[in-house]
């Protein structure tokens, strides 16, 4: 549902920081990856786009991992890590 994609976007945020969201800033309503570092930005715009206020305008999981794929793609050579 458009509910776990909004949910999903504030994992990515948890995941990529290494926090859960409640450490990192209580208040603020919205976090983007962008406000953080440099990020991939396939990456950071795929976890703007879920945190959309409009459930239509967010992705659908389809969408968010093919966004992934391609992303990954496009750094797989630049990373010291593999997940297979």
């Amino acid at each position: 549902t458009k509910a776990d994609v909004y949910s999903f976007g504030w994992l990515m945020l948890e995941v990529f920081l290494g926090k859960t969201v409640e450490h990192i800033r209580p208040l603020q309503k919205k976090m983007f990856l962008t406000d953080h570092g440099p990020v991939n930005p396939q990456v950071a715009n795929i976890q703007k786009r879920c945190l959309q206020e409009e459930p239509s305008q967010r992705p659908s999981f389809e969408e968010i991992v093919g966004c992934l794929k391609t992303a990954l793609d496009a750094t797989e050579g630049e990373s010291k890590f593999k997940c297979s």
